[in-house]
């Protein structure tokens, strides 16, 4: 054990030598106190003064505390000056008095809670619930230094104090083992999302770019129908003049001629935009679904199915090839997701016009072979435009009312199995 003696300044000893001749500050140390005065430091037993220090004084405030009475000993280490000042606590001097005042102003609030045990079982029934709530070092000097503590108690919370300094090293490094994996787990995972991030970014843009190409070609196909719609205005205009000047009715035959070629050409590029519009919303609700599918993907990258979901799941088939999930939580369509892809099917999500547009839920309507409403989060022209579509259809649609998964897993095993002959 380190001496402090040996460290201490001159001014140190000069104060030690007149608290030995003041009987004013001198410590009746090793008796146990009586009546309702609680013990002091240099009271209690030299067993109980390195928990008290080392629990209830953290290394930085010990030095910060005895600076002014140890100020050569700075250079230790904080296991040499725990020593030293556990050493010092079993007489009153300068150093306990000094840890005395500390240690009552750190647990003040749990010595006026202590003060309330009125007998010994009280005392003890106050620790022990002390120690079922994890909260010990307030605890444990207040009932430590209780006038009703007897050297037993004493001796016995000394003993468990010991045990639970054990528990929380041992504790300490399970946990650190732990935190390891778990850092080394989420390194992995920011990687795997940095990966499907950048997948995902290349995949939009290059549907951007397609996109622009089909707005481009819509834009050049309109020009032309303005174009030729102005020719057939001054055709059909010189039609006219044609049929009221007497004499030129072979003239108006040949106008007629070009106004019939002029309509089916422009009947042509009629039906040409219309197939350009539908392609284009089509992969515009794509586009739309890829953010969303990487927005999830992001949002639920540490989030899993439970065992019993997952043994479900592995057991469901679905027959239909594409599955559309009309509302539902956001924070589920990941979980959503995950059961239609492992039960066969293509999955595709809207969120029943609360953010997605509701033009784009006809043309996923049309595209799906199977509808999954989510009458419990869902708006109600979805809703109603879900159940108008697939009654007119014919199409099926199964309706969940909870939005959990586990609840989209029993619905579409009920389907399954009922559908299996």
């Amino acid at each position: 054990m380190c001496n402090l003696d040996a460290i201490q300044s001159p001014k140190d000893v000069t104060d030690v030598e007149v608290i030995g001749e003041n009987n004013e500050l001198r410590g009746d140390a090793g008796l146990a106190c009586s009546g309702s005065r609680r013990q002091r430091l240099w009271e209690l037993p030299a067993a109980a003064h390195c928990s008290v220090i080392g629990v209830g004084i953290p290394a930085e405030l010990l030095r910060k505390t005895l600076k002014k009475i140890i100020d050569n000993a700075l250079s230790m280490s904080d296991y040499d000056f725990h020593v030293g000042a556990v050493g010092h606590c079993r007489l009153r001097n300068p150093i306990s008095t000094a840890l005395q005042k500390l240690l009552d102003r750190r647990f003040a609030p749990a010595v006026r809670v202590f003060q309330a045990a009125k007998t010994k079982e009280a005392l003890v029934r106050m620790w022990i619930d002390a120690i079922d709530d994890g909260d010990v070092a307030g605890p444990f000097w207040a009932a430590l230094t209780h006038p009703l503590c007897t050297p037993a108690i004493q001796e016995a919370m000394i003993n468990d104090m010991h045990l639970i300094q054990h528990q929380a090293c041992a504790m300490f490094r399970s946990d650190s083992k732990d935190v390891q994996f778990l850092e080394k787990r989420v390194a992995d995972l920011a990687a795997k999302t940095s990966q499907t991030q950048d997948r995902q970014s290349r995949q939009i843009a290059e549907k951007s770019v397609h996109i622009l190409g089909l707005q481009q070609d819509l834009s050049q196909a309109l020009g032309e129908i303005k174009a030729r719609d102005r020719k057939i205005l001054a055709l059909t205009q010189q039609l006219e003049a044609a049929c009221n000047a007497p004499g030129d009715v072979e003239a108006g035959n040949v106008l007629q001629e070009k106004i019939r070629t002029l309509s089916a050409c422009n009947q042509a590029f009629t039906k040409k935009i219309r197939e350009l519009e539908r392609q284009l919303q089509r992969n515009d609700a794509r586009l739309h679904v890829d953010r969303q599918d990487a927005l999830g993907r992001e949002q639920s990258r540490h989030q899993s199915l439970p065992p019993a979901a997952e043994n479900e799941v592995a057991l469901l088939r679905l027959s239909a090839r594409q599955v559309l999930c009309v509302g539902g939580r956001a924070g589920n369509v990941p979980d959503y997701r995950e059961v239609i892809e492992k039960a066969g099917a293509l999955f595709v999500h809207h969120d029943g016009g609360i953010e997605d547009n509701q033009s784009l839920l006809e043309s996923g309507l049309a595209a799906a072979d199977m509808v999954i409403c989510q009458t419990g989060c869902i708006s109600h022209n979805a809703y109603w435009k879900v159940k108008d579509f697939c009654k007119r259809t014919g199409k099926r649609c199964v309706y969940v009312d909870n939005p959990s998964t586990s609840s989209l897993i029993k619905r579409l095993t009920a389907v399954a199995c009922a559908a299996t002959p």
